[in-house]
């Protein structure tokens, strides 16, 4: 498939040719898959101590694209710009029964324009790009007089593909075109279009999100995954260095009971962009099957149950562990803060009772712990208005801390319900004050941790 987007002010111009082998019956699907870890090697251990060989990849995919009834299949796993796992599955002809290979060419989506499209929308999201802003505001030359100044989307009302040279006679507002190159198919062959459309639409996509994991993995913190140890046991953890110059703050994030998944990753990204290291431990690391971590586990309902059941002396020696990495790391400046969420928020609020070097304790809707007078660092709270079991302790534990002599700074989001941080990025959350508690949260967050540590703003 080619295609071309074209925007100028809200217009849009599509140009595409569809085409598919005469001998291909079903379209051929290429997936490229970006890994941040080597995983696909033989003998080479996953970030969260699991190993993953060629055989497993092989067997996965054949049964997914057998279930997909999806005829031939390509995978690449890239790791810091390098090939480390390519195979080929199913066939690239099936009139001839010919197979496919690593070799084989396949149509797919033009690619530069879903990149061009991901980097723009980091721009905006730096702020160094506004979508409200009229494109000729930007160039250093007027766009062509007869484009200036026009908003609205522009189609084929005959369902064809139209070029990019096309545009509306000022004189018809029916959209009477000029400089067209269309092409109209019959009924037919309109809907067998359409049909390879929601096709091709459906590769487009994958790639879309493959250039956007890339894209985010290039220009992110460096990322390791490293082991820590204390007495016989070990636990995996991931650390996420910031794009500063100077020596940095370390955060422990400790995360919910949903143990490390995507969103504590994510959130350990974003403070990393923030200008602070981050190490984020799995706290079951060998807990899972065949003494694997996190993504061992055949279900989530596992590993909450297996979370639930830590020993709470062995969470603090796990984290004793983190921070005994963090102050050795030659870019840590020395100061250290703990940061947990739900479950991570109880057990920081906790390590705070135990370890004495701490710079500061950030709890977000964790339950504080009965007795809060060996507590040495500031503990700041953010809870939700919404959340009567945690936010209704606030009271007792703000009592508790004044009367022994302790910094305790709480903060109610009104509104906001028991795990805003995570509920208020989700597309499907229907509470508009987890947002907004959301961003004012992580706003305080950052602007706490920037005066413990006097950290720089990062570098891009």
């Amino acid at each position: 498939m080619q295609a071309e987007l074209l925007s100028q002010r809200g217009r849009f111009s599509i140009q595409g040719d569809l085409r598919l082998h005469r001998a291909m019956c079903v379209p051929a699907l290429s997936f490229v898959m970006f890994a941040t870890s080597a995983v696909a090697q033989p003998g080479i251990t996953r970030p969260d101590g699991g190993k993953l060989t060629p055989a497993q990849i092989d067997s996965t995919v054949n049964r997914l694209i057998k279930a997909a009834h999806v005829i031939g299949a390509g995978v690449a796993l890239f790791h810091r710009g390098k090939i480390v796992y390519l195979n080929a599955y199913g066939l690239r002809d099936t009139e001839k029964d010919l197979p496919l290979t690593t070799n084989s060419v396949m149509t797919a989506a033009s690619l530069n324009k879903s990149a061009f499209a991901t980097v723009v929308m980091r721009l905006v999201q730096r702020g160094t790009l506004d979508l409200d802003k009229p494109i000729e505001q930007y160039l250093g030359k007027p766009l062509d007089p007869t484009l200036q100044g026009r908003a609205d989307l522009l189609v084929d009302p005959d369902g064809g593909w139209v070029s990019s040279q096309w545009g509306v006679s000022e004189n018809n507002r029916k959209a009477k075109y000029y400089q067209m190159d269309i092409a109209r198919p019959d009924v037919k062959q309109r809907k067998k279009k359409r049909r390879q459309r929601i096709v091709w639409a459906g590769v487009a996509l994958v790639l879309v999100f493959a250039v956007f994991l890339a894209v985010r993995f290039e220009d992110s913190p460096r990322h390791e995954y490293v082991t820590l140890k204390h007495d016989s046991r070990t636990i995996q953890a991931l650390v996420v260095f910031p794009k500063v110059k100077n020596k940095a703050l370390v955060v422990i994030l400790v995360h919910e009971i949903f143990g490390l998944s995507d969103w504590a990753k994510n959130m350990a990204d974003e403070l990393a962009d923030e200008g602070f290291i981050v190490i984020a431990p799995d706290m079951i690391s060998g807990y899972g099957p065949k003494g694997g971590g996190y993504s061992d586990f055949a279900s989530q309902t596992e590993r909450e149950s297996a979370i639930s059941g830590l020993d709470p002396d062995g969470v603090l020696a796990d984290l004793d562990a983190a921070v005994e990495f963090g102050e050795q790391l030659p870019s840590a400046s020395g100061k250290i803060a703990v940061v947990g969420f739900s479950w991570g928020g109880w057990k920081s609020f906790a390590f705070a009772t135990h370890r004495k070097d701490l710079n500061a304790t950030f709890v977000f809707y964790g339950t504080g712990p009965a007795d809060v007078t060996t507590i040495s660092a500031p503990v700041y709270g953010f809870y939700g208005g919404n959340d009567g079991g945690v936010d209704g302790s606030v009271p007792a534990i703000t009592d508790a801390m004044t009367a022994a002599g302790k910094f305790y700074d709480p903060v109610t989001y009104e509104g906001a319900d028991h795990g805003f941080m995570r509920l208020g990025e989700d597309h499907f959350n229907n509470n508009p004050a987890n947002k907004t508690a959301r961003d004012q949260a992580f706003a305080r967050l950052v602007k706490l941790l920037r005066a413990l540590g006097s950290t720089e703003v990062p570098f891009h």
